[in-house]
C-alpha cells in the first residue's frame, strides 16, 4: 500500500526540480546570444522551445477535420437512429446536424485560425519595420535591430546635457539614437 504522504513530497521534489530545470535551460540553452550558436537539429529544438516554430494552426486543422468527420458521422447516425420512429424528425436532425453543425463548427475554427494569423502577421509587419518582437510570443522588447525610424512630431533631443529631451533618459554622447526611445539625436 501507499503512503500518501510520500506521494506529495514525490509530487513536490519533481515540481521543484521541473522549476529548477526549466529555469536553467531558459537562461543557459535558450538565450538570446547563443541563437546563431546552433545548426541542424538543435537549432530546430532551439526555435520549438523559443516558439518560433508554431504548431497551433496545424493542431487547429487537425481538430477541425477530426471535429468535422465526428458531427459528419453523427448526423448520419442519428438519421438511422431516429428513422424507424419519426422520419421527418430524423431527416430534420440530419440536416440540422451535417449543414448547421458543420457551418457553426467552421466558423470556430475560422475565428481560431484568424487569430493565429493575425498574430502571425502582425509579429512579421513588426519585424520587416525593424522593431519589437522577433519571435512570436518574446515577452522582451529588446530585439537587437536598429532604431525605429524617427518621427516628425518628436522634439529633437538636447545633445549636450546627455539627456533624450523626448524622453528623458540618459544617452551618451556618442549615440546616433536614445536606447529608450529610438528618438534621432
Amino acid at each position: 500500500m501507499l503512503n500518501s504522504y510520500a506521494f506529495y513530497d514525490g509530487s513536490a521534489v519533481i515540481l521543484i526540480l521541473g522549476l529548477i530545470g526549466g529555469l536553467a535551460l531558459f537562461f543557459t540553452f535558450l538565450s538570446r546570444r547563443r541563437e546563431n550558436s546552433f545548426s541542424g537539429f538543435v537549432r530546430k529544438l532551439y526555435d520549438f522551445l523559443n516558439f518560433k516554430t508554431l504548431l497551433a494552426e496545424t493542431l487547429l486543422r487537425i481538430l477541425y477535420l477530426v471535429c468535422a468527420c465526428t458531427v459528419t458521422l453523427s448526423a448520419f447516425a442519428a438519421l438511422f437512429r431516429m428513422a424507424g420512429y419519426n422520419f421527418g424528425g430524423a431527416l430534420l436532425a440530419f440536416i440540422l446536424l451535417l449543414v448547421v453543425g458543420n457551418a457553426m463548427l467552421r466558423l470556430g475554427f475560422e475565428f481560431l485560425l484568424v487569430q493565429l494569423i493575425i498574430c502571425r502577421n502582425s509579429t512579421e509587419i513588426n519585424a520587416k519595420l525593424g522593431g519589437g518582437l522577433k519571435t512570436p510570443l518574446s515577452l522582451s522588447g529588446d530585439s537587437g535591430s536598429a532604431p525605429p525610424p524617427h518621427h516628425e512630431d518628436v522634439p529633437e533631443p538636447d545633445t549636450r546635457s546627455g539627456h533624450c529631451v523626448s524622453c528623458g533618459a540618459d544617452v551618451p554622447q556618442e549615440a546616433a539614437y536614445c536606447p529608450n526611445c529610438g528618438a534621432k539625436l
